[in-house]
């Protein structure tokens, strides 16, 4: 890096990613799976059987396991919401979605498949 260049701040108000979502649900199945509705990303269009990747922003539990995963999309296309199932196993991933507050942030990358 040249460290004989002066580097500005950055005006963050310009550069906001649309994929950032905010948890609007949260529901158990079942004794082992949650449930994870969040803000559809704009734009974002998927069809039946399709994956996207969810990054959560502040895990709860970072243990040897990272913050994301890909998952089936369990949303209809037509729905406002994007939905996840996660399987409950135990994993920082699952522990962090069990402890997930509404409104908790993440990003949606995808879909894909």
């Amino acid at each position: 890096m040249n460290r004989d260049k002066i580097w500005s701040a950055c005006d963050a108000e310009k550069y906001v990613d649309a994929r950032m979502v905010k948890l609007v649900e949260r529901k158990e199945i079942g004794n082992n799976s949650v449930q994870l509705s969040f803000e559809k990303p704009k734009g974002f269009k998927h069809q039946k059987g399709q994956y996207a990747i969810l990054n959560l922003m502040e895990p709860r539990v970072a243990e040897l396991d990272l913050p994301y995963r890909w998952l089936p999309v369990v949303s209809s296309p037509k729905e406002d919401k994007i939905g996840f199932n996660i399987e409950l196993d135990g994993s920082s991933l699952s522990k962090s979605c069990e402890l997930i507050d509404i409104g908790d942030e993440a990003i949606v990358f995808g879909p894909m498949g």
